[in-house]
């Protein structure tokens, strides 16, 4: 009977507390142990340093001399002994190695290795020899080897020369593997005669730029792997998906230009990330030959993948939604567009940005029919940084209001954060300058809690208001068609705009709206005949209505705490 995977966890344990010698070169010395007693050699082995531990491995490993050596052991004798049960259960050793050491290769952000064999399907679909290529670094290694393990086989393309040997080592663990080491500006992943999937490292501080490091080399392991004539799968950060300027807007155009792209998931925050809170997106781009007008763009939801472990039935939908390109439940939304407008549109690659809603089909029927402009027709967007430190004492009569101050109905309450700025700092004084408020003026949630908005309507005497820097401010133009602050309050609170507020604003774990579509937002022009008077006594009556709710909410305060009982 097979002793449990605990026990196969505590042979790494045991050899990392008896030799000091860290992950890799465990792995590479219990593969040199493993081959020693199959080729009918002892139960034990004993290096001397670096020197000895590679002598013997190439000895011992003759297929992994003809790499780079890029590991070491520490200049002592090492000894390291295995049971025969382990001898005999190679993989259940090496399962009990990605237990025990995933993490020290993951580092802090990580994609989880499901992510990749949940792709897998795709990417082997109508392959004959059911194989693909990974290719990255730390977290690329654990998805090839993790995949190794499962299939019996695996590839891996990597610049690192020392993960290359760790990964070869895996031929002493029954495992049918190949390496290959990509040097520095030589990617040509058109070389491989299979299917790649790219997984970039995060940005670490290690000093060195590893091909594909998230917003770094990613435009070159965008045109390396479009060399390639079998399927591709591009992991990349997920800044790439919604910003539109410099290099991430040129790397969605090679993708797009290819027209081999097939669909693109965006995950939300800590959706397949195991901490930090970097988005990802994954790009499939299908074989050449065959020419695509139609882009798939999927969302995964924040909740559901935040799941740890994910669910079976999360994962059946998510490889479904992935083999065809639409949802497969569970919260996961799914939309098709058009190459060429993706493309006219600056490549946002998010379903928010696609869907239309039945009140987008109410907002459109609205500005056809009155006529519209864009929303720096009617107002100036001031657009707010950070100012003086709050404090605690002073007379408030300088305050700044942040989206706290903005009631459930939509009314701007007296700020409570009283401010210092530093008067000796010009920029500090220039942004006074520019941010203080007037009655008037439209405070609208730019980033964070996107799309609230409120009224600045009296300003007491002696007191300065200031805008927060969440906020944008809209104030009135002088040449404005309208010359109601209420009436555009009105339309930017109503609900099909909320919706559409909501929908460009970016997947980042501070969702914010670009200041381009805010600028451009279509606003239409009052009723002819009515004009403005519907929406200015709509607020009023908003207004009076939320004052009685202060009032009865505090008779409610003063009722529960007086001494009536």
């Amino acid at each position: 009977m097979a002793k449990s995977p605990l026990n196969y966890e505590g042979y790494w344990r045991q050899l990392a507390s008896n030799t000091r010698v860290e992950a890799g070169s465990q792995l590479v010395l219990t593969a040199v142990l493993l081959t020693q007693i199959r080729n009918g050699g002892e139960r034990s082995l004993t290096v001397n340093g670096t020197e000895s531990f590679r002598r013997l491995t190439v000895k011992t490993c003759p297929w992994l001399a003809d790499l780079p050596w890029s590991l070491s052991v520490p200049q002592e004798k090492i000894e390291i002994h295995m049971s025969l049960e382990a001898s005999t259960n190679p993989k259940m050793l090496l399962g009990g190695f990605l237990r025990v050491y995933a993490r020290d290769f993951l580092r802090k952000s990580a994609i989880r290795a499901e992510l990749v064999e949940s792709v897998a399907p795709w990417l082997t679909e109508g392959e004959p020899d059911d194989v693909f290529w990974v290719v990255g670094e730390d977290r690329a290694f654990v998805a090839a080897a993790r995949w190794a393990l499962s299939r019996g086989r695996g590839r891996f393309a990597t610049p690192s020369t020392k993960l290359a040997l760790i990964f070869e080592s895996l031929k002493a663990f029954d495992l049918d593997v190949e390496t290959e080491i990509i040097r520095g500006g030589d990617l040509r992943l058109g070389r491989f005669n299979a299917p790649v999937i790219t997984v970039p490292e995060p940005n670490t501080d290690s000093g060195r730029a590893p091909i594909g490091r998230f917003q770094l080399d990613e435009l070159s392991y965008a045109e390396a792997a479009l060399d390639n004539t079998h399927r591709i799968v591009a992991i990349v950060s997920g800044g790439s998906l919604f910003r539109t300027q410099g290099e991430d807007l040129e790397l969605k155009a090679i993708y797009l230009h290819s027209r081999r792209l097939a669909r693109v998931a965006a995950f939300p925050s800590a959706a397949g990330v195991e901490s930090g809170i970097e988005t990802i997106g994954l790009l499939f781009c299908d074989v050449t030959g065959k020419p695509l007008t139609d882009v798939e763009l999927i969302d995964f939801p924040r909740l559901q993948f935040s799941r740890r472990p994910w669910p079976v039935k999360l994962r059946t939908a998510f490889t479904d939604t992935l083999l065809t390109g639409r949802s497969g439940g569970e919260g996961i939304e799914a939309v098709s567009a058009h190459a060429a407008a993706l493309l006219e549109e600056k490549c946002i690659f998010t379903v928010g940005s696609r869907i239309e809603t039945q009140g987008d089909r109410e907002i459109d029927e609205l500005l056809s029919r009155r006529g519209a402009r864009p929303l720096t027709a009617f107002v100036e967007v001031i657009r707010c940084h950070a100012l003086g430190t709050a404090v605690d004492g002073g007379d408030g009569s300088m305050r700044e209001a942040t989206p706290n101050d903005i009631t459930e109905c939509g009314f701007l309450r007296r700020p409570k954060k009283s401010i210092q700025p530093d008067f000796e700092d010009k920029v500090q004084v220039r942004r006074m300058q520019k941010q203080s408020l007037c009655p008037g003026d439209i405070l609208l949630t730019q980033r964070g809690r996107v799309g609230s908005l409120a009224l600045v309507e009296d300003i007491p005497a002696g007191e300065i208001w200031m805008a927060g820097q969440l906020f944008v401010i809209l104030r009135l133009r002088t040449e404005s068609p309208v010359h109601s602050a209420k009436y555009l309050l009105r339309y930017l609170q109503c609900r099909p705009v909320q919706e559409r507020l909501q929908r460009i604003s970016s997947n980042t774990a501070v969702p914010q709206i670009r200041a381009e579509d805010l600028e451009n937002l279509l606003v239409p022009l009052p009723d002819p005949e009515l004009g403005v008077r519907p929406a200015e006594e709509s607020y009023n009556r908003a207004r009076e209505l939320s004052d009685k709710i202060e009032k009865m909410r505090e008779e409610i305060i003063r009722t529960a705490e007086s001494m009536e009982f």
